[in-house]
């Protein structure tokens, strides 16, 4: 996935190796947009919501948006 502002760089791009990365868009709040369930389970509030979820749909992290904070959640996600 092509990632664009803070968190585009080489170091982000090859820990995201690690990941499986989905943008789930947002920005139509209508009732009609079908990504509206999936922003109810997960409590969704704001937009950018950045979550790291097990295979299973767990989340394991929400760090929050800044480029530090996502990194370290992803290194911990690892094991690194």
């Amino acid at each position: 996935m092509q990632l664009a502002g803070q968190l585009a760089s080489a170091d982000f791009e090859e820990l995201a190796k690690g990941f499986v990365l989905v943008k789930v868009d947002l920005t139509d709040r209508s009732e009609n947009n079908p990504n509206r369930p999936i922003a109810a389970q997960y409590s969704v509030r704001s937009i950018p919501d950045i979550r790291i979820l097990s295979a299973e749909g767990k989340e394991i992290s929400n760090p929050g948006s800044t480029k530090s904070a996502v990194m370290e959640a992803m290194k911990k996600a690892l094991g690194k």
